[in-house]
């Protein structure tokens, strides 16, 4: 386990500064807080290029993968830093930390050998390495290199001068902004369940190979409307998906902001309880029954002063489609589809073909599903059991 070294990262910078040098950003720009917020699949991206600068003079190489990622936190319980695991195959190629910060290094640390140790940082008591890489229930706190710990600990803050903290915060926003516009590494995702359609028109063509099919509708608010977010708790797709949608509203707030806020609101307002999952461990279950969702909606909507009228409808297909035609984005919760089950989803757009010769129409709504970053979409007509949440 190390510091960054300016050695190991002469490469790195070497190749931000062609990408920057043949930017037209501008480091004057103004930028919505949001636009440059290091989510999980950006501090992935970061650390993957770290990776690919650093081949030839580390022990990674083009097969070097993420293993998993962990979230570290500061004293606030705001997400500060990801710890991006590496592996070769199934041997461990050591860790990344990234920061959130964009005021600071955004690698904040490194090897490509070592796992992380907690015990080597601030917290002395004997920590197993394994107990950080398989992302257990404790929240690892970060503190700047080699300063982490499972409790909060009173760290002072050591203040950096101002130049070096605007030339890093500049250097951090066009580097974003441009691994933004030339496309993310996709985070490792902790579930199995994306089963999401990438491309209807294929899932149409495989299913009636000799029909003729042609789109008779649609209508898309915006595939970057909703925020492209990562469900990290327990059966926590209806709090992200609520969280997304007063993200839609409210852009100013981070969307993982307001998605700690409406869990911290399950929680104390018991629409969360405590419960053991498949392993043995007690966790809080995030799972908004069947009648709760829109009441939880309403408190987190409240929390932030968001005057929306929200109700929940069973006409799923002809409310959800004039709802998002109507610039306003809804939630779908799903009991069985062909693909997804008991699942919450934020529908932003929908689509209807025409499949000629079967005489039939078949609908979609487009999605964001929480298990990965991208846009899914959602055949209808193999939905059994399902209703809408409208923020109107």
């Amino acid at each position: 386990m190390r510091h960054i070294t300016r050695k190991r990262l002469l490469s790195f910078f070497l190749a931000m500064a062609l990408i920057l040098t043949f930017s037209p950003i501008s480091a004057a720009a103004t930028y919505a807080p949001e636009e440059h917020e290091i989510d999980e699949d950006v501090a992935v991206t970061i650390a993957m290029l770290f990776v690919w600068a650093n081949i030839g003079e580390s022990e990674w190489n083009r097969k070097t993968t993420v293993d998993n990622i962990i979230p570290m936190y500061n004293n606030s319980d705001e997400v500060c830093a990801y710890c991006i695991n590496l592996k070769n195959g199934s041997t461990n190629a050591g860790y990344i930390i990234v920061s959130t910060n964009l005021y600071e290094p955004l690698i904040q640390e490194y090897s490509d050998t070592e796992s992380i140790d907690i015990s080597d940082g601030l917290n002395t008591e004997s920590v197993s390495r394994s107990h950080l890489a398989n992302n257990s229930d404790s929240r690892i706190y970060y503190y700047g290199p080699l300063n982490y710990s499972t409790s909060k600990m009173d760290v002072p803050v050591v203040m950096s001068e101002n130049s070096s903290e605007l030339s890093n915060y500049q250097n951090a926003v066009k580097y974003i902004e441009l691994i933004k516009q030339y496309g993310l590494i996709p985070s490792v995702s902790t579930h199995d369940e994306d089963n999401g359609i990438v491309d209807p028109i294929e899932y149409l063509e495989a299913r009636y190979p000799d029909a003729t099919i042609r789109n008779a509708g649609y209508y898309n608010i915006g595939d970057n409307s909703i925020a492209r977010y990562k469900i990290k708790e327990w059966n926590a797709c209806a709090v992200y998906g609520v969280a997304a949608i007063i993200h839609y509203y409210l852009p100013t707030y981070s969307c993982n902001t307001i998605a700690s806020h409406c869990e911290q609101i399950a929680r104390d307002k018991g629409y969360a309880t405590l419960a053991y999952n498949d392993r043995g461990e007690q966790k809080w279950n995030y799972y908004i029954s069947l009648g709760n969702l829109a009441p939880f909606a309403r408190e987190c909507a409240a929390y932030y002063n968001l005057d929306k009228s929200i109700s929940s409808s069973m006409l799923t297909w002809s409310t959800g489609t004039s709802e998002i035609s109507n610039g306003r984005p809804i939630l779908l919760s799903i009991a069985s589809s062909d693909q997804y089950s008991d699942h919450t989803v934020t529908a932003f757009a929908w689509t209807r073909f025409h499949v000629s010769g079967v005489g039939t129409y078949m609908d979609f709504f487009k999605v964001k599903a929480g298990y990965i970053s991208e846009s899914r979409y959602v055949c209808y007509q193999t939905v059994t059991g399902s209703f809408i949440t409208k923020f109107v």
